[in-house]
């Protein structure tokens, strides 16, 4: 019995095998899903925002009451003495105290609640901004390793042309029609190419282990632009203009520059009302059991409810130093907002630019594509008519193959420049990769 079931698992595990060396590349999507598992900015991102989140928790527990309770118990060696008499005594003592304070006028807590709350504000715009950033790196490292398959690819096309061509000029010099300036130089173009293909295969296999590290998945290879499904077209009907002020009262950082704003002003109204005296209400019990020298054996209960009072006097300058620090403080985080504005508007612009001059740059390139083809096709056709030489087919086969590759390229600029500009106008979440995954194929 045991013989069919080893070649049953043996065929099983064959099975899985061929399976799993058939199988289709993982798609960005699915590659999105793991990143959100195993990408580690991500998680340290999500971990920061979520922690930033609860700050107004914290701060609001400075105007909520606390309870505390403390029991102590001791075994108590007593001697007393007098000019007279020595005694000694042992004895057990306890103590146990109950108080509660409900703060009643605490203005640096309160603008502490405030700031908190602000502060929470920032934790969650900072939670999507995680979010997006994740979509538009995974977008870019993704594309890149597309990027660099295709270059690798054209390399090594260009090499077995530069090896056929300096194969053909060999056998023409040895027939007598060619030359050796052709061979030498075909040789040259070649030994060129092969660096290039060692320095093409190093920047893959770094994309890709980027990609792995970021994904959590040894899977190596991915899908490719399709050039029929990239939508060549413009975000809407929205003009410069409509994107810079969608970003301006949109954007995740320049939000957060604001709420930045809103809690460096709290902290100036916190500096400032550290002056002023603080009120508790104050409730608490006491017992006592042998807990005085004086009488060991007495047994005390005391009862207390009242206001606390506190005035600060003199903190020696503390207090006008972190004020005049807090104003300083407060200035910084609004020119920060104003640089921040500034940049945001500056990155509108150039992935406005970039999706519209990018999409100019593709079908231009498209075209280019088309001559630099049939500029080879002459040029192979001039060769057997004796007008063009094998070097001549070689400088146009490159000519093209650069043109490929510069197609390529302009294309995933232009799908990163369409994503970076619904980023900053805080119009880009998961979905945007959708738009991206439809336009991959095998």
């Amino acid at each position: 019995m045991k013989r069919p079931s080893i070649r049953r698992a043996f065929a099983i595990a064959c099975l899985l095998s061929s399976a799993s060396l058939t199988a289709a590349p993982l798609d960005i999507l699915a590659r999105y899903q793991l990143a959100l598992q195993h990408d580690s900015d991500y998680q340290a991102g999500k971990a920061d925002a979520q922690a930033r989140q609860k700050a107004d928790l914290l701060n609001r527990a400075q105007l909520l009451p606390s309870i505390s309770a403390n029991l102590t118990y001791f075994d108590n060696s007593l001697q007393t003495s007098t000019d007279t008499s020595s005694r000694f005594d042992k004895y057990p003592s306890s103590s146990s105290n109950l108080s509660f304070r409900q703060p009643l006028f605490r203005l640096p807590s309160y603008y502490s609640y405030l700031q908190g709350r602000a502060e929470r504000r920032s934790g969650e715009l900072l939670e999507r901004k995680v979010d997006q950033d994740l979509v538009v790196r995974l977008a870019s490292i993704y594309l890149n390793v597309t990027t660099a398959q295709f270059t690798l690819g054209a390399i090594e096309q260009q090499l077995a042309a530069a090896e056929g061509q300096h194969n053909a000029a060999r056998a023409s010099m040895v027939a007598g029609q060619g030359t050796r300036v052709e061979v030498d130089e075909t040789r040259a173009r070649m030994d060129l190419l092969k660096v290039q293909l060692v320095e093409a295969t190093e920047a893959l296999s770094q994309a890709r282990q980027r990609l792995s590290d970021m994904t959590g998945n040894e899977e190596i290879e991915v899908l490719k632009l399709d050039p029929n499904k990239i939508a060549l077209a413009p975000l809407g009907e929205w003009a410069l203009a409509d994107w810079v002020e969608a970003a301006e009262s949109a954007n995740i950082d320049l939000k957060r520059a604001a709420e930045a704003i809103k809690i460096a002003e709290r902290e100036v109204d916190k500096s400032w009302s550290s002056r002023l005296p603080t009120a508790d209400l104050v409730a608490q019990r006491s017992v006592s059991s042998s807990d005085n020298i004086v009488n060991p054996g007495a047994r005390f209960e005391n009862k207390q409810i009242g206001v606390v009072i506190s005035v600060p006097l003199y903190q020696g300058g503390y207090a006008g130093a972190r004020y005049k620090q807090a104003n300083a403080e407060l200035r910084k985080a609004r020119a920060q907002y104003d640089a921040t504005r500034k940049q945001i508007a500056l990155a509108v612009r150039a992935s406005f630019s970039g999706v519209v001059e990018g999409a100019q740059k593709v079908r231009a390139l498209e075209q280019a594509e088309l001559s630099a083809a049939q500029v080879l096709k002459s040029t192979q056709m001039g060769v057997r008519a004796g007008t063009r030489s094998q070097l001549d087919v070689l400088n146009a086969q490159q000519a093209y193959a650069n043109t490929l590759v510069s197609l390529n390229r302009e294309r995933v600029n232009y799908v990163i420049a369409r994503l970076s500009l619904r980023a900053l106008a805080g119009q880009l979440d998961a979905q945007g990769l959708e738009e991206v995954n439809s336009w991959l194929a095998s």
